[in-house]
C-alpha cells in the first residue's frame, strides 16, 4: 500500500525550506546560514592565508 505523505526522491529537496515559511523565517535562515559557513571556515581561512608565501614570490618570474 502506498504512503500518502511519502515524497517520490527525484522532487524531493534536502535544502528546501516548508512552503508555509514566511520571508522572514526565510531570511533568518539565509542569515544563519551564512554566520554558520563564516564561523566553519574563517579558522580554516586563516591558517590557509598564514600558510601562503609572500606575494613577492608570485611574481618573482614575470618580467613587466
Amino acid at each position: 500500500m502506498a504512503q500518502p505523505n511519502v515524497v517520490p526522491e527525484e522532487d524531493y529537496d534536502y535544502e528546501a525550506l516548508p512552503p508555509n515559511f514566511s520571508l522572514l523565517q526565510n531570511m533568518a535562515a539565509g542569515a544563519f546560514a551564512g554566520i554558520a559557513e563564516h564561523c566553519a571556515m574563517y579558522p580554516i581561512d586563516a591558517v590557509k592565508v598564514s600558510r601562503a608565501p609572500p606575494l613577492s614570490t608570485w611574481y618573482r618570474d614575470f618580467d613587466l
